[in-house]
């Protein structure tokens, strides 16, 4: 079913051999075309060593290879058209050197080569296809035209070598993309599913709901009639004009088995899209989907230990390892990794400032606050650099388990470092429990930084994490800390004592809608 992939070195002798049979057989067709040494060796090493190099491979036998073709991008000879004109002025993507082996001609293999040609095109987000042939090439002529080509005039290729060139616009509905479920691409659906069914039964799929796939999507994408546990999910079909390709699912928030093993998106691309890159391009679409859509602004997505394919997914937009875990009840792999997606610089952003993740270079601004005793009153003492080492490093180990933590206060006029604010799990009178922790640079006190950057804190936590209630604490005496919690809607829950000092602890619940 995957019938292309990027050639290799180790192909090279059976790419010469599909490029000396193509020279051989337009030699009998009287054309002049690839009759003095183009293409050689040293085109096809350079195409290769660039990525641009791709074989189609016998339908019956994947091991072997039936033609070639490059693709690659702008081409300065195009631009001197001696006769018409381009359709566009659009980035486009070119096919040269296309060749098929003599026993795969007259079986198709040309015709899969220009698909591969549009597909990637597709999958690259160009839209405009270029190609050029000899006049007497009549058999390439008519392939060009079955695709739909436009003849778009003349041009002098390389030395004395005059040519016909052709381009393709895609059309807005060919362009992959993603949509929400519909009944348009519910037949390729069901066909994804027998295809995955037939060549690869013993995978847990993601889309394999035969009954009602676009009611129940829409059903978790609103959150109606969730089992427990579960949480609201927008689920989106990577499509084109004609196919479904795959599903991705966004999961709205995440819960502490979210947080441990699922995180916030899952994804399956049907069996015989595999392997070409639509995966990378999916995860790409689904990001920009959650930010835009969802204001997710960091995703967390995992994969098993060994699932490379996955993970070259992941990194390739810019995932972050997190975590590695112990993955339980799995014959095929012991552990699974955790990886992040800081989709925005920012994580949290209001008129005034914005919330961001520590950095290595937040050092003598962080020591500022934490190093100073006016600062730090109802803190136990200010910090040494020892203990302002394991409070970056602390944060940083949060934000690879969790997604949150202390949280970069910067204001966004002037660029000031106010403090920080955000989440973490506190053991609270022997509870470990979510708490909502804020430090401001006493050069910003009452100016209400704590109380806003806390207020953003707790509604960017409620929408993105399923805790039901969120906590503070601080000692009696710390009468602005406890004015923050009140005004951030939190209620006095308990006192209690620990090391010869009063603690009270406030609360705020989750409202339910």
């Amino acid at each position: 079913m995957n019938y292309y992939r990027k050639a290799k070195i180790d192909d090279l002798k059976e790419i010469l051999k599909a490029v000396e049979d193509a020279r051989a057989f337009l030699k009998v067709q009287g054309n002049g075309q690839w009759q003095d040494g183009y293409p050689n060796e040293d085109d096809f090493k350079q195409d290769i060593k660039n990525g641009r190099l791709f074989v189609v491979l016998d339908e019956n036998y994947l091991t072997d290879i039936a033609g070639v073709c490059s693709l690659t991008y702008q081409e300065d000879d195009y631009q001197n058209l001696y006769e018409g004109k381009w359709l566009t002025d659009l980035p486009y993507m070119v096919m040269h050197r296309v060749a098929v082996k003599k026993e795969y001609r007259h079986k198709g293999y040309g015709k899969k080569l220009f698909e591969i040609f549009i597909e990637q095109a597709k999958l690259e987000g160009i839209s405009s296809l270029r190609i050029d042939t000899h006049q007497g090439n009549a058999i390439m002529r008519n392939l060009i035209s079955s695709f739909d080509f436009s003849y778009c005039g003349k041009a002098i290729l390389m030395p004395n070598k005059d040519r016909m060139l052709f381009e393709r616009v895609l059309k807005k509905e060919e362009c992959l993309r993603l949509e929400l479920p519909s009944k348009k691409y519910l037949a390729s659906y069901f066909a994804a599913i027998n295809e995955d069914d037939l060549y690869s039964p013993n995978c847990e799929h993601v889309f394999n709901n035969r009954i009602d796939p676009i009611e129940k999507a829409e059903r978790y994408r609103l959150g109606i009639d969730l089992k427990p546990g579960y949480v609201a999910q927008t689920t989106l079909w990577l499509v084109d004009d004609k196919n479904f390709i795959g599903s991705i699912g966004i999961r709205h928030q995440l819960t502490a088995a979210l947080l441990s093993y699922g995180g916030n998106i899952g994804y399956e691309i049907r069996f015989s899209k595999r392997g070409h890159g639509y995966g990378k391009l999916m995860l790409k679409l689904a990001l920009e989907y959650a930010y835009k859509e969802l204001g997710i602004r960091k995703a967390m997505i995992t994969c098993n230990y060994n699932n490379y394919a996955s993970e070259g997914v992941m990194l390739a937009n810019n995932a972050i390892l997190g975590e590695i875990l112990p993955l339980e009840n799995n014959p095929d792999c012991d552990k699974l990794k955790k990886y992040w997606v800081n989709i925005s610089p920012y994580i949290i952003e209001c008129d005034r400032f914005y919330l961001r993740e520590y950095q290595e270079s937040d050092y003598q601004n962080l020591s500022a606050i934490y190093q100073d005793e006016e600062n730090m009153k109802y803190f136990g003492a200010p910090y040494d650099d020892k203990m302002m080492r394991r409070l970056m490093d602390w944060t940083f180990d949060n934000y690879k388990k969790y997604g949150f933590g202390f949280w970069a206060i910067i204001d966004k006029k002037t660029g000031a470092f106010i403090g920080d604010c955000g989440l973490s799990m506190q053991n609270i009178d022997g509870e470990m429990l979510p708490e909502i922790g804020y430090h401001i640079n006493k050069k910003y006190h009452n100016m209400h930084y704590a109380t806003e950057a806390a207020r953003l804190v707790k509604d960017y936590i409620f929408k993105f994490y399923a805790f039901d209630a969120l906590y503070g604490y601080t000692v009696k005496e710390n009468k602005a800390s406890i004015k923050v919690m009140i005004n951030n809607g939190m209620s006095l829950v308990k006192e209690y004592i620990k090391d010869e000092e009063n603690y009270v602890v406030y609360r705020v619940k989750r409202e339910n809608k």
